[in-house]
């Protein structure tokens, strides 16, 4: 474990996702049977260029910026990603109440 309490990753179960997509049709299947998608990870400022993502003791580096092949539980896991903000909403009566929205914690593009 590192100092945050978080058990570390064994390097041969970390997966480097950073080669682009190509255009033809998907034939890989994850280990489930279900077809890779292709993604694009937002490229963030200051952020690193790579974005771990983790899932049954497997860690997946996807490089941020192109469009790459990754399993549908890397998806799932980016759409489980869910962050709430409070916003400023009309009441209807010319006055603001403050409500809370959901956005995608980790801005992703599903491309195919």
């Amino acid at each position: 474990m590192n100092e945050f309490g978080i058990p570390e990753v064994a390097e041969e179960n970390t997966i480097i996702l950073d080669k682009p997509t190509t255009t033809g049709p998907v034939i890989k299947e994850d280990e489930n049977g279900l077809p890779y998608r292709s993604i694009r990870i937002e490229q963030e400022h200051e952020k690193e260029n790579y974005l771990p993502v983790g899932h049954n003791g497997k860690v997946y580096q996807i490089m941020r910026g192109i469009p790459v092949e990754v399993p549908q539980c890397v998806v799932d896991v980016l759409n489980d990603c869910i962050g709430s903000k409070l916003v400023d909403k009309s009441d209807g009566q010319g006055g603001t109440d403050k409500v809370l929205q959901d956005y995608h914690a980790i801005p992703f593009s599903l491309l195919r």
